[in-house]
């Protein structure tokens, strides 16, 4: 018993292919997909890495630990010179207590003749 397929949307079937017939091309399709999927995967070629949505962007595992790494080198850099700020205040009020601090004023003569054209 044939039934004829009467939809004229569906891709590559005629009006007068048999549901039959459908069914072998739609196997045939489906058994070169598999195979044209293992011969990508066995290849190498299969190049497309997962990626997570994270807000607008997506990032695949490397650039996330990439971008991650970078973000982690410059917060260090900004805790160094906070440190390194703490330090020299402390040293000056230090300094300012055991009176060994001498505040140096720069006159505006000095300032100026910082700079006077030098022949």
């Amino acid at each position: 018993m044939a039934i004829t397929i009467q939809d004229p949307y569906l891709s590559g079937l005629q009006k007068t292919e048999t549901a039959k017939t459908a069914g072998q091309n739609a196997a045939e399709t489906g058994s070169q997909f598999k195979e044209a999927l293992a011969a990508l995967q066995e290849n190498g070629k299969d190049q497309e890495k997962p990626s997570f949505q994270i807000g607008g962007k997506s990032y695949t595992q490397e650039e996330w630990d990439k971008m991650i790494s970078d973000f982690d080198r410059q917060a260090e850099k900004i805790r160094e010179e906070i440190r390194e700020e703490i330090e020299d205040r402390q040293a000056l009020e230090e300094a300012k207590e055991a009176g060994t601090y001498q505040e140096s004023e720069v006159t505006d003569e000095q300032i100026a003749a910082l700079f006077v054209d030098r022949d």
